[in-house]
């Protein structure tokens, strides 16, 4: 008797032994980052350079971020508008703690590894009841090939997006216990939708791939449990509307104001060329290079995973197996159905990643913008991960469930030993001295300057701050460039201090002082003048308000993808310009839609606090 009750004991413990271990396994996992002060990517250059930019862009009041105004030289880019924001905001609050912009993304990288199998843990042991099921799924979860591609090889912010989503499953999960009713519904109901608000501006194309998963799973779960009634059906699709009522911020903007850059037009990545075959999906060499068109020459790994191929070819032949045995099909569907859930959709997106189905590719236009089948590598890691918590909750025998557990763990640990390690960059001085040395710190940040205007006709580098049309003058900068006189008008690119002169020998000396979302220009002139100026900042439309001496500007244009101010008064002596970058008509909007969906949340969990202290005394 002592003994079972001893055995009872030790059984509450076990959750916090499983924890403990994927704690442990998830540091081990990524204890490489901390090998060397930054280590070699495809993109982390590039997030750093933007995470520099969104520090000094928040501390300066510009919020949401939008604008990236020391990128592109210092002509500013709408980077933010379009590119997965969260990882910014994050490496913005842990500055506040390190002072330091590259320990703050490996803070990020590092807690991935330890949020992502517990996040997982939980909500598998919430679906299934089974502690070790879960346990091993978790573990499925942070030992894919794909994870360490996301981190050491491609620097990608998808890994939030994983981390984010087993988190979001176990919060909706746990309002099914609540059957949608309780005190403690609509606390639980808000931190869902502000995790899921979160998910939608992790990133542009994994929170596309997964929100139809969690709608799917929502579902799933709504006609399992049999809660299908007005009432109900309608508070969950309030709940994942709100999802993109929460980010609608970025999700609304990013889409309607694409136009207005290249990205509408300029194709970067020919998608029918970044299809990998099935056998670099059994075993590819492991690799630090980028997917390249074909297969012969790709220098990244496509591995799905040893311990992954293995749950899959489990999961069939104990689907077929009871398939068989169960004289009744319904039950057999009804007793298997998460199991069968998980391993459909699994099949579904291996089959999305192989060229067998370029003929749905061809046709579905938003499949075109994933530029690389091989992205839903991250949606079978979940599914499969899913898939064998679900297959070995279902199995009865406590020594084939423990052989397949060791058979999992083995063959996941194993198959991803090599994974671990990240390459050293080549110049390290370059990431301690980023800001003064770092080719990628002033660039535009993407591959192909594809957000920059539509009508640029080059990102911005070592030209004239200021280009003057005036009528006292006569022709243009243009036109005198073009003439072959470009002598004429020279200006070296400094922040400060730079100079006109023109061909008459006078000259105009004006200072700029430029910081990341406002700036300002001074000069003087000897007398009046009235004309045009070409103002070396990325034209986007709404995105500025200039000033002349005080005075407001009221409109500007785009000249090949800078900013003209025309019409212009100059009065003799000092002028001064200045500039402030503001929300769009069309942000603005968003923004309040955003709001409005954040204050209804906090409505509706006040009022029910309120209700229910009231409803007790």
């Amino acid at each position: 008797m002592a003994k079972k009750n001893l055995f009872k004991d030790w059984k509450k413990y076990w959750p916090f032994l499983l924890v403990f271990l994927l704690i442990i396994l998830g540091i081990f996992s990524g204890k490489s980052i901390f090998r060397y002060y930054f280590f070699s990517t495809h993109d982390g250059d590039r997030h750093i350079a933007r995470s520099f930019d969104a520090i000094a862009a928040l501390s300066e009041g510009h919020f949401p971020l939008r604008w990236a105004g020391s990128l592109n030289h210092y002509c500013g880019v709408p980077v933010f508008n379009f590119f997965y924001p969260l990882i910014y905001y994050l490496v913005f609050l842990l500055n506040f703690l390190t002072y330091d912009v590259i320990l703050s993304l490996k803070i990020i990288y590092l807690s991935t590894f330890v949020l992502a199998p517990i996040f997982f843990y939980f909500w598998l042991a919430k679906e299934t009841n089974n502690h070790i099921a879960s346990f091993t799924g978790a573990l499925l979860y942070l030992f894919v090939p794909y994870r360490f591609l996301l981190i050491f090889v491609r620097s990608s912010p998808e890994f939030i997006s994983y981390t984010i989503l087993p988190l979001l499953l176990y919060l909706i999960s746990s309002i099914f216990e609540d059957k949608i009713e309780g005190k403690k519904l609509f606390p639980k109901s808000f931190l869902i939708v502000v995790v899921g608000g979160l998910l939608t501006i992790s990133h542009n194309f994994a929170a596309m791939f997964l929100l139809p998963i969690i709608l799917l799973f929502i579902f799933s779960k709504l006609v399992f449990l049999k809660l299908i009634n007005i009432k109900k059906v309608f508070f969950i699709v309030f709940v994942f509307l709100s999802f993109f009522g929460l980010g609608a911020f970025f999700i609304g903007p990013a889409f309607l104001e694409k136009s207005t850059v290249k990205l509408a037009t300029v194709q970067t990545i020919n998608y029918k060329e970044h299809f990998p075959a099935l056998w670099q999906l059994v075993r590819s060499p492991w690799g630090y290079f980028y997917s390249s068109s074909g297969t012969e020459n790709d220098g990244m790994s496509f591995m799905l995973g040893y311990a992954q191929w293995l749950v899959l070819a489990l999961s069939g032949i104990f689907l077929l197996k009871n398939f068989k045995d169960e004289r009744s099909k319904r039950r057999w569907f009804l007793g298997n159905f998460f199991v069968i859930l998980w391993f459909l959709l699994s099949l579904l997106t291996i089959f999305l990643i192989l060229p067998y189905s370029i003929s749905i590719w061809d046709r579905v236009r938003i499949l075109q913008q994933v530029q690389f089948s091989w992205r839903f590598l991250g949606v079978t890691s979940f599914t499969i991960a899913a898939l064998a918590g679900a297959l070995l909750s279902k199995i009865n025998s406590r020594f084939i469930s423990g052989v397949v557990v060791l058979g999992f763990i083995f063959f996941a640990i194993y198959g991803n030993r090599n994974h671990l390690l990240p390459q050293p960059v080549s110049n390290i001085e370059q990431y301690y001295h980023f800001e003064a040395l770092h080719p990628n710190r002033y660039s535009t940040t993407t591959l192909a300057d594809d957000i920059l205007s539509k009508n640029a006709l080059a990102a911005c580098g070592y030209e004239p701050f200021l280009v003057f049309n005036l009528a006292r003058y006569g022709q243009s900068y243009s036109e005198k460039a073009e003439a072959g006189n470009q002598a004429d008008v020279f200006v070296p690119f400094l922040h400060y201090g730079e100079r006109v002169r023109f061909t008459n020998q006078e000259k105009i000396d004006y200072t700029v002082d430029r910081k990341n979302s406002y700036g300002a220009v001074f000069f003087s002139i000897p007398g009046e003048l009235s004309g045009n100026l070409r103002i070396n900042l990325e034209f986007f439309p709404g995105t500025y308000k200039f000033s002349l001496n005080g005075n407001k500007i009221g409109s500007y244009s785009d000249c090949s993808g800078r900013v003209c101010l025309e019409n212009l008064g100059l009065r003799k002596g000092k002028n001064t310009i200045n500039w402030k970058i503001v929300q769009t008509p069309t942000q603005k909007i968003f923004n309040l839609i955003s709001i409005l969906f954040l204050f209804t949340w906090l409505a509706l969990f006040i009022g029910n606090f309120l209700f229910k202290k009231n409803d007790r005394s």
